[in-house]
């Protein structure tokens, strides 16, 4: 059913999978929130004293299941010079999530067709909240998780990972993600990838590789 494609005039392996990012792509990301709004406000005052890189250390730290929900909530509190409850944050840190209309439908359309994987930078509090709204997100099999692999995109060993979950050779799996650097990431480790810019759009790229769109 899918064939080989001629992208840019060069053939490419047939594409049997579907990989998609999450933020951004399958369920929307509001960083007006009033926690991300204050951690987004904390990183762009910085003037050079090195707070934001090490805030982002400790994060990537987090992200890759190095550091537990309530160490991470601890330094969280004192990048922002602030005190509250752990119960609180847990709720405004998991409150950024709203849905992209379209995405749940997609996801069915295409899953119904061929294996779908997901390759996400996500943590623990985040991915329970997930999967608790967006009930949908189950219908993935094998998700390929930041906090469980150790390693955040664009690192070649994310997309090794989301393709040998569904048992396939990177070069078999279209990858589809809003940051330009992890889609090269993705291209750099043998995947046909694009960009996310809307749902029509990706509906189109789906049509170009032969996938249900």
């Amino acid at each position: 059913m899918i064939t080989c494609l001629l992208m840019n005039g060069k053939p490419k392996t047939q594409v049997k999978a579907v990989i998609f990012d999450l933020g951004r792509v399958l369920v929307g990301v509001d960083l007006s929130r009033p926690l991300w709004a204050r951690i987004m406000r904390e990183l762009d005052g910085q003037n050079g004293d090195g707070l934001g890189d090490r805030w982002r250390e400790v994060y990537q730290t987090y992200a890759t299941g190095k550091l537990a929900p309530r160490p991470f909530y601890v330094q969280l509190r004192q990048f922002l010079g602030e005190s509250f409850s752990y119960d609180v944050f847990v709720a405004q840190w998991c409150d950024a999530f709203h849905v992209m209309a379209g995405s749940e439908e997609l996801l069915r359309r295409v899953l119904a067709k061929v294996p779908v994987g997901l390759l996400s930078d996500t943590d623990p509090l985040h991915w329970a909240r997930l999967r608790k709204r967006f009930g949908w997100l189950d219908l993935i099999a094998k998700p390929t998780l930041s906090f469980e692999i150790g390693y955040l995109k664009p690192d070649p060993h994310c997309y090794a990972m989301a393709a040998a979950n569904l048992g396939l050779a990177p070069e078999a799996c279209f990858f589809v993600d809003d940051l330009l650097a992890n889609v090269e990431g993705a291209r750099a480790a043998g995947m046909d990838a694009e960009r996310f810019v809307d749902l029509d759009t990706l509906r189109a790229q789906l049509r170009q590789r032969a996938l249900p769109d």
